[in-house]
């Protein structure tokens, strides 16, 4: 009998889904069924940048700051070491006159990488993707 992870353990997801940070559940699993050190598989044997990658996307009546900066309303990041933060300015909820201001990420420093050629690995943050995977797998009870 196979492994059949779903949800956020899924490695393999449909073309419609979020492939947002597959190098989490892929450490997981390797640490589940191998025994390799999340970190280890985290720092050492990840070598696909796509892994690493998330992408956030806001509706037309909002916008997606990075920094100070407006970007496309649809972008494909990584956390990072060096960067900036990314924000959803959203509309105001009814009766407010205030729009909402929501941290993607917060408290961590993203870097766009709508342009995979962009991605640095000098820049990668993994310890957020290592404490994501912790994370994922205390979930699991093994934690």
């Amino acid at each position: 009998m196979g492994l059949k992870a779903k949800g956020a353990y899924a490695v393999k997801r449909a073309w419609y889904q979020d492939h947002s940070s597959l190098i989490v559940p892929k450490a997981v699993q390797a640490f589940v069924l191998k025994g390799t050190p999340m970190d280890m598989f985290i720092y050492r044997y990840a070598t696909d940048a796509f892994d690493f990658m998330q992408s956030v996307k806001v509706p037309r009546a909002s916008r997606l700051e990075w920094g100070n900066q407006i970007v496309q309303n649809t972008c494909r990041y990584y956390i990072a070491m060096q960067g900036q933060y990314l924000t959803k300015i959203m509309p105001p909820l009814s009766g407010d006159i205030d729009e909402r201001r929501l941290g993607v990420d917060v408290g961590w420093m993203t870097q766009l990488c709508n342009d995979a050629n962009d991605f640095d690995w000098h820049n990668l943050n993994r310890r957020w993707y290592l404490t994501e995977a912790e994370k994922l797998l205390a979930g699991l009870g093994l934690g």
